[in-house]
């Protein structure tokens, strides 16, 4: 009796993931965020962005044809807006997976801006050497 040949016994091992937005998809420009450690030992993470106030008012004067001239009055906020744009509940699991993830990213980041800072002082180099 011939022995099964290992290869032509080999189960492929593969999974595909298929990504699918969802209806409140969108993007979001995060500046920080703000959480804790939920009663159930999650954790709540809430993402903001922040921006200058945007005006609840601005008056203008009007000149003698009726068009607009000088702002006259502005009414706003003082200080800074931390717009709230999402929260994230997840488990220690996936918070050190999303954490050790974004230090990667940051890491090439950083990386890339390292390697165009060489690149452009190289440059000027050369063009102050003239060649």
């Amino acid at each position: 009796m011939d022995k099964p040949d290992d290869k032509s016994e080999a189960v492929s091992q593969k999974i595909q993931f298929h990504f699918i937005k969802s209806s409140f998809f969108r993007v979001i420009g995060i500046d920080g965020v703000l959480g804790g450690i939920t009663p159930r030992g999650d954790i709540n993470a809430t993402l903001f962005s922040e921006r200058l106030p945007i005006p609840d008012v601005i008056e203008h004067d009007l000149d003698e044809n009726g068009m607009l001239s000088k702002k006259a009055r502005v009414v706003s906020k003082k200080g800074v807006v931390r717009e709230t744009e999402a929260t994230l509940v997840l488990n220690s699991v996936a918070a050190r997976d999303i954490g050790q993830w974004l230090i990667r990213k940051a890491d090439e980041l950083d990386k890339l801006f390292d390697d165009a800072e060489i690149q452009v002082e190289s440059d000027e180099y050369n063009l102050q050497q003239g060649s």
